[in-house]
C-alpha cells in the first residue's frame, strides 16, 4: 500500500487530503500540534486502520520511516 504523509492534517485541507487519499486506497501518517488545526476534523479518521496519527509540531526535525509516495506539507 502506497503512503502519503500530511502535515497541518487537522486543518480543513489537510483533513480533506486525508480523507481523499484513504478514498484513494492509500495509508495516510497525519501530522497536526492543534495549533489551528481542530482534532473535529479528523476524529472520524482515528478508526481507520489506514490512518495514523502523530501530534507534533513539524518545525522540528520528522523523522518518518519507510517508503512514502507523497508529502503534503500544510502546517
Amino acid at each position: 500500500m502506497k503512503r502519503v504523509l500530511i502535515t497541518g492534517a487537522a486543518g480543513f485541507l489537510g483533513s480533506h487530503l486525508c480523507d481523499k487519499f484513504i478514498y484513494e486506497g492509500y495509508e495516510v501518517i497525519g501530522m497536526d500540534n492543534f495549533l489551528t488545526g481542530s482534532v473535529d476534523n479528523i476524529d472520524h479518521l482515528f478508526k481507520k486502520k489506514e490512518f495514523s496519527f502523530y501530534q507534533y509540531d513539524v518545525t522540528k526535525f520528522v523523522h518518518v520511516p519507510g517508503n512514502i509516495e507523497y508529502i503534503l506539507h500544510f502546517a
